[in-house]
């Protein structure tokens, strides 16, 4: 390697075995994505916690054996604890709020050897489908910093695309991992109902509805890895999901076959979508048949108007990146943001209600040069159908090529 710079614009699987054979240091490996934060973070504004005395002390000391030892990690600003840290939800609330815990998701990414080095900004209490907190401000879009992020995970989504770290924790309770993942061109998988613990806090309260936790990933392997790492339910967790029948991990790296797709241009209301949308799906479509996949257009019978009542508290893949302030209240409309979240991506929150995994895939860029992520949805269980998808699908059309202005 010719510099740290390499390093770090390697995925965090390659990042891990460089540790492992002795060629890098954690803390060499932490200190260069300080460095990387304070150097684009000011154009950015995706991490809001810096917790760099806390990773240094760790990277120094003795880590636990895992498959991503000594990789520096950063984790979205909401839903997950992590004993002796502020948690502000994206709250004024909450700007003072110290964990007092573990969330039993933290205990895994440590037991899997990941360093915490800073949290993300967020959407406030991940209401919103934009990153833009009146507590931190806007999170802004490294492909065009005046475009927006998507939410509820803008700054984790923001912080990968840049190439400050290759992967990093979010949650998605109605797009808030595949929203973000599609604005900022970076892979995105909502996993399916129970696959990763929302534990001690927040297991019958949200993962009974919509809740799910896992990853923004610079590649599919990355996001298949850590899901071996971190799945498997907790202790008096309300829902367990059939174990894969192999490992994540091995499924990205292992042909799907011949699947059958369908795919739609149209939203769950039947109303057509942003050109720019439909040409990505249709141009998605077309590589699917062409990798050997049996590809229909269909038209799935959704009870669309029931639907709309649960886009409008939360609402991929119907426009392109809007403008930073466009889900703020006009004179005439005070409930504008929640008409705009029905518009911009009315589709992911049904994944959220049938509990079955889905994910954003950074296969189109506009005329613009705006990324547009194309969202596929599995069987409940089914996400060894998606990682394979995905890796073969990364394979043919490689998004780690495309880099946006505000990146390494």
């Amino acid at each position: 390697m010719s510099s740290f710079d390499d390093i770090l614009n390697l995925d965090a699987t390659a990042q891990a075995e460089l540790i492992r054979r002795k060629e890098i240091k954690p803390i060499e490996l932490v200190d260069a994505v300080i460095e990387r934060i304070e150097r684009l973070n000011p154009a950015l504004n995706a991490i809001v916690t810096p917790m760099y005395d806390i990773a240094r002390e760790e990277a120094k000391g003795l880590l636990p054996e895992g498959p991503f030892t000594g990789v520096p990690f950063l984790l979205k600003d909401l839903l997950l604890e992590v004993k002796g840290t502020r948690l502000t939800e994206g709250s004024a609330y909450l700007k003072n709020y110290i964990s007092e815990y573990n969330s039993e998701l933290a205990i895994r990414y440590k037991k899997a050897g990941l360093i915490f080095t800073g949290k993300t900004n967020t959407c406030e209490f991940g209401m919103m489908t934009t990153t833009e907190p009146k507590l931190f401000g806007p999170c802004r879009n490294p492909w065009d910093t005046d475009k927006m992020t998507g939410g509820s995970s803008g700054g984790s989504a923001a912080a990968v695309a840049s190439g400050i770290v290759p992967m990093d924790y979010g949650n998605d309770g109605g797009g808030s991992i595949r929203i973000p993942a599609s604005c900022c061109g970076v892979f995105g998988l909502k996993p399916s109902r129970g696959r990763n613990p929302l534990g001690p806090e927040y297991s019958d309260i949200w993962s009974s509805y919509f809740a799910y936790e896992h990853a923004l990933t610079r590649t599919v392997r990355d996001s298949a890895a850590l899901l071996d790492a971190t799945a498997g339910p907790e202790i008096g967790a309300p829902y367990i999901v059939p174990p894969p029948k192999t490992t994540f991990f091995e499924a990205a790296t292992t042909d799907p076959g011949k699947l059958k797709i369908g795919f739609s241009v149209k939203t769950i209301t039947n109303q057509p979508i942003h050109p720019d949308c439909e040409k990505a799906v249709i141009d998605a479509a077309k590589l699917c048949a062409d990798l050997g996949h049996e590809v229909d257009e269909v038209c799935p019978d959704v009870d669309g108007e029931f639907s709309k009542c649960f886009n409008h508290l939360w609402s991929i893949v119907t426009k392109p990146p809007l403008d930073i302030g466009s889900f703020e209240p006009t004179p005439d409309n005070p409930f504008h943001a929640f008409d705009q979240m029905d518009t911009f991506s009315s589709l992911p929150g049904i994944c959220n209600a049938t509990g079955q995994p889905a994910m954003s895939v950074p296969l189109f860029w506009n005329s613009d040069g705006l990324p547009i992520g194309t969202h596929f949805a599995g069987r409940y269980g089914a996400e060894e159908t998606l990682f394979s998808l995905a890796a073969q699908l990364e394979k043919a059309r490689p998004w780690v090529d495309q880099h946006p202005l505000i990146s390494a």
